[in-house]
């Protein structure tokens, strides 16, 4: 029988979230409306974001920029 394995202890993320005072702007990517497969239309299933800190000159903003998850029925 071989011993317990110990595992290591997680990585604390050194990120902290972007300050709420900067003003933020919305990009959503949206796909094609129809599936390239089928033609069928497509049904929402959830979205991904992230978010980057811009610099423009003399002031920084918050781009979120938006992917929505569709799928095809």
């Amino acid at each position: 029988m071989t011993p317990p394995v110990e595992l290591a202890p997680r990585a604390v993320s050194r990120r902290t979230p972007l300050p709420e005072h900067l003003p933020r702007e919305n990009h959503v990517n949206q796909p094609e409306p129809q599936c390239a497969s089928c033609g069928g239309t497509l049904g929402y299933l959830g979205e991904d974001a992230s978010k980057v800190r811009e610099y423009v000159p003399a002031r920084f903003k918050v781009i979120r920029h938006v992917r929505p998850k569709w799928v095809c029925r």
